[in-house]
């Protein structure tokens, strides 16, 4: 795998999209290792997943963090740890800062569960069943400082 790219994913639940990730990875549909987990919730079931999957995972409990700055500061150092290529933030529901941003890029990726530009924000999911939509999906976009 030393022609992949070396990815971390920030994730904050489940962990449905690093479990894809990960598989894909392993299978060799796509070229990349998953080298880094980095989960903010204590509870997160993304942490087993990653103790399954052999990816280390590091906890960054955003509660201890006296701004969102010095958080994603701690997520860059963690980042760096693992010689991170791409970042791909799959369920992770925190807005990320400048901080972050700068470090990776045009390398920070996001998953943002609707096609984008409808329903924006961390409800994305409810406002389309409100709005009641007949077919909805996913974005896949390089994140900015302007929140999707």
């Amino acid at each position: 795998m030393s022609d992949c790219l070396r990815v971390g994913v920030l994730a904050s639940g489940q962990g449905t999209n690093f479990q894809v990730l990960v598989d894909e990875a392993n299978a060799g549909s796509i070229p990349i290792q998953v080298v880094v987990l980095v989960y903010n919730n204590p509870g997160a079931l993304v942490a087993k997943r990653a103790h399954r999957s052999g990816v280390p995972a590091v906890l960054l409990n955003h509660r201890l963090y006296s701004s969102r700055e010095a958080f994603d500061e701690a997520i860059v150092a963690t980042l760096k740890a693992h010689s991170v290529d791409l970042v791909v933030m799959a369920g992770w529901m925190r807005v990320v800062t400048g901080v972050l941003i700068d470090h990776y890029p045009d390398r920070l990726l996001n998953i943002h569960p609707s096609l984008l530009p409808a329903f924006r924000g961390n409800r994305a999911i409810e406002q389309a069943l409100e709005y009641g939509v007949k077919v909805t999906g996913c974005t896949v976009h390089l994140v900015r400082l302007e929140v999707d």
